[in-house]
Parts: C-alpha cells; sequence; structure tokens
C-alpha cells in the first residue's frame, strides 16, 4: 500500500490497517461501523482515494464483494432523472459516528459533501448512504423525500444486474478499488465454529501520492481538513490519562 499511496486512520483508535470481521456490530445501530458487522452493506465508497482489501479467511457462506461504477450510474441519472442534480451536487451532511474532529458522538459533517463533485476537469463521487440517513436526527436537518429519493435511486441502481460486478474473494486475494469512480459493497455472511470458517479480510484507507485534484469541502470528510482520516480521539484520551 504505501508505493500507492500514504494510509491513514481508519477509526479513532488510529488504526492504519483495519480487520473487517464480526466483532458483533449491528449495521442498523446508526453509530455503528459496518466492517465490524456480519450485515449486507449498502452500496458505499470508502472516503480515502483508494481502498484495499486482502482477504485472510473467507466465512462459512455470503460475504460475496459487489462493485459498481459511480460514473455508470451518473450518466444514468442524467437520463433518467436530471431533477436530482441540484441535489446530487449540493450534497449531504454525513453522520461520523464518534470519529470526528470533536470526537463527539453526534457530530455531523460541518458542511454538506456532494454526492458528484466536477472539479480540475474530473468528476469524483462521494457516497453512503447510511452515514447521510443517520445524520438528521443528529443535526435537525431533515432530508426531504425527495432527497431520500436520490438516496435509494443511486443504492437501486448499484445493485441492478446491469450495473453491478459480484465477486468472492479467496484467499490471499487483493481488491484495489478507487473510491472516486466506483462503489462497492458486500452481502451478509456466516462464520463457522472454527477460526478457519470466520471471515476476516484486512483493509488499508490510502490517499494517493500523486492524487487527483479534489474541491476542498467535497474532500473533508471528516471535519479533519481535505484528505484527512477519522480522528484518533481513543489515543488522545489514553495519553491525558497517562500524564
Amino acid at each position: 500500500g504505501s508505493y500507492l499511496g500514504k494510509g491513514v486512520a481508519q477509526n479513532n483508535k488510529g488504526h492504519l490497517i483495519a480487520s473487517v470481521r464480526d466483532m458483533g456490530a449491528n449495521y442498523d445501530d446508526p453509530n455503528s461501523r459496518g466492517y465490524v458487522s456480519r450485515n449486507r452493506l449498502t452500496p458505499h465508497c470508502d472516503p480515502t482515494d483508494v481502498v484495499g482489501l486482502l482477504c485472510y479467511r473467507k466465512p462459512l457462506s455470503g460475504g460475496i464483494s459487489t462493485i459498481a461504477s459511480s460514473m455508470a450510474i451518473y450518466n444514468r441519472l442524467l437520463e433518467e432523472h436530471p431533477e436530482y442534480l441540484d441535489i446530487v451536487f449540493r450534497g449531504y451532511r454525513y453522520n461520523l459516528r464518534g470519529e470526528g474532529a470533536t470526537g463527539k458522538i453526534d457530530e455531523v459533517t460541518f458542511n454538506k459533501i456532494p454526492i458528484y463533485s466536477y472539479f480540475d476537469n474530473r468528476l469524483s463521487c462521494r457516497f453512503n448512504g447510511n452515514m447521510i440517513k443517520t445524520a438528521p436526527e443528529l443535526c435537525g436537518e431533515y432530508l426531504s423525500s425527495e432527497e431520500l429519493e436520490v438516496i435509494d435511486y443511486i443504492e437501486q441502481t448499484a445493485l441492478s444486474p446491469e450495473f453491478r460486478l459480484d465477486m468472492t474473494l479467496e484467499l490471499g486475494d487483493i481488491q484495489l478499488l478507487c473510491n472516486h469512480s466506483t462503489v462497492h459493497t458486500r452481502s451478509e455472511f456466516v462464520d463457522g465454529e472454527d477460526e478457519d470458517h470466520k471471515r476476516h479480510l484486512m483493509r488499508l484507507w490510502l490517499y494517493l501520492h500523486q492524487p487527483r485534484k479534489l474541491e476542498p469541502v467535497f474532500a473533508d470528510r471528516y471535519n479533519t481538513g481535505p484528505r484527512g482520516g477519522c480522528a484518533i480521539t481513543v489515543l488522545a484520551e489514553q495519553r491525558e490519562y497517562a500524564s
């Protein structure tokens, strides 16, 4: 990964390599992270230039990886729902689940982050419907029916047979995705009783050494500045306690 770019914190513990496995979390909990649950995830892109996954162990069943082109989804949106353009370029606030700059559990993004951003002659995508839908109760800016329709439309299009590509990650497989041009998800999985059949992937969030230029507000995903990762609040608290 270090040949491609710089790794950034993926949670408030400062993990640069995250273990993607079932730790008992529930994806329906607005403060939980999907990567530590066994639930089916909704199509989304992670907040960095590139996300990398290494398959260390497979589950007993399920856990199928699905990807789709967010650029193709944009073109279909232009054809079918051009009235959505104002919303996708205006964007939404995101629930930061206690991993933003303040470390507070009710923190949302300071600014609305566009789903699609056109900057320096390139179109880029940032989308996570789960983080968007759980933000309104925290900030009091409730979503209109049309704003909810946009989220559902993108998710449904990404999962349609015409757009999706399914794959089973085998032991040792590495998947590298450009978050600006693809969305991804995975199906629910079931672990076996023994460790050899408990799903375990290792994940990197990378900012490329030679990245595309991004509009600053669009690039500030955790209130930690453009191209910043999760705020490392837990380690800060531990240092304060130790001192």
